[in-house]
């Protein structure tokens, strides 16, 4: 069996001529999309560059035995080129999370782990804090807005203009350990997709180590994207649209009459072993074993 995994999307094509050479199943991997990736924006692409790579794109879904995806959205795209298509979820690591790291001080700690980018930039949450914070003094008193990672300067000027900046908490990448016990120990973790188009079939890795943490979320993205169909499967809160300062205002404040009441075991969800990897490896195994 061959198997080739993108981007970058290359590897297919070296897959498609091994495929012709041997006549053995291949089975193509899209970890993201192709020729509708979201950063294909920014980049100054002619138009014979998009029509060649449209048909370097089709050539792979029309020949590969096989097309596997991250998200039914995608999966639903390349489907309308690909001869089958089976949705494959990044998942979470069991192993990584056996131990659980409840909160250890007094703060109601809303934290963010990985790169923010300049497209998640949730002016309404920043908004819907701020005004919170007015409001309500025990809320002003306990409340901390972390991030773990890299944060683009429009979000941090945003941060500065909505007068976030004394309750802030920013530190640089920690190993994935660290990672996983910040998750654990966060009073709400943000999830946030990237504000760009064909943002409805997302489906990051994040979302899952977050589910896995069992630590309540506050996730902004398309109410209607699969992401959002994820969190309803899971009983979470749902999905809050970018601009939904009412709801976000809402979600918070039901997430800090928990933390106060000293309800934040009790409000945890389960780790959703669905999701886990070994329960999707056996999933592929059985693809896998179909195709030979």
């Amino acid at each position: 069996l061959i198997v080739s995994t993108g981007p970058p999307h290359s590897l297919h094509l070296i897959a498609r001529q091994l495929k012709r050479r041997t006549n053995i199943p291949w089975v193509a991997d899209f970890r993201d999309p192709w020729v509708d990736i979201y950063y294909n924006a920014f980049l100054p692409r002619t138009r014979a560059t998009k029509k060649k790579d449209k048909a370097l794109q089709d050539a792979v879904l029309r020949q590969a035995d096989l097309v596997l995806t991250v998200s039914d959205g995608l999966a639903e795209k390349l489907g309308k080129t690909a001869q089958q298509t089976a949705t494959i979820y990044n998942g979470y690591d069991q192993a990584d999370f056996k131990e659980t790291a409840p909160p250890s001080d007094r703060h109601f700690r809303v934290h963010y782990i990985g790169n923010l980018k300049a497209n998640q930039n949730p002016t309404a949450l920043w908004e819907a804090i701020s005004r919170l914070r007015e409001k309500q003094a025990d809320f002003k008193a306990a409340f901390r807005l972390a991030f773990t990672g890299n944060i683009d300067p429009s979000v941090s000027a945003a941060l500065n203009e909505y007068g976030l900046k004394d309750c802030l908490e920013v530190s640089p990448f920690v190993p994935h350990q660290e990672a996983v016990h910040q998750m654990q120990q966060a009073s709400l973790l943000l999830f946030i997709i990237p504000e760009t188009a064909g943002n409805e079939v997302i489906l990051t890795g994040k979302l899952f180590e977050y589910l896995a943490s069992r630590t309540p979320l506050l996730a902004i993205g398309p109410p209607a994207g699969n992401a959002a169909q994820i969190l309803k499967s899971c009983h979470r809160q749902p999905m809050c649209d970018y601009s939904d300062q009412s709801n976000l205002e809402k979600q918070l404040q039901e997430a800090f009459a928990a933390f106060k009441d000293g309800a934040y075991m009790k409000h945890r969800g389960h780790g959703h072993t669905q999701f886990s990897r070994e329960d999707l490896t056996q999933t592929l195994a059985t693809w896998l074993n179909r195709l030979t």
